[in-house]
């Protein structure tokens, strides 16, 4: 196995009731070297405030005004630190060996 670090890039708009499940996950990864990219896009909700309970130093977390999934997305691209990426949305959750499973395939 690798111990490459992957980015996990996700956009977040009006997810407060899933926002923190999706973050679990990510938590919950076998894999251990990994970054998250936690992008609120202007979310009118309180996603921002789930969002901040999380305290992990791999956790980081954007806000920016309404622009769109993508905008978001490349706010991630354009600030990850990782060899590889992957896109999780803030309504999803991965299984709890995902990104190991990934990082095996390359």
């Amino acid at each position: 196995m690798t111990d490459k670090l992957v980015s996990i890039i996700m956009p977040v708009y009006n997810a407060e009731s899933f926002v923190a499940q999706a973050i679990q996950s990510v938590l919950e990864q076998s894999y251990p070297r990994w970054e998250l990219l936690v992008i609120d896009d202007g979310s009118a909700d309180d996603s921002l405030r789930e969002i901040q309970r999380f305290q992990d130093e791999r956790i980081f977390g954007f806000r920016q005004v309404n622009k769109g999934v993508w905008a978001a997305r490349n706010v991630g691209l354009k600030t990850m630190g990782g060899f590889f990426f992957c896109f999780l949305d803030a309504d999803d959750v991965l299984p709890p060996n995902s990104i190991e499973s990934r990082v095996r395939v390359f």
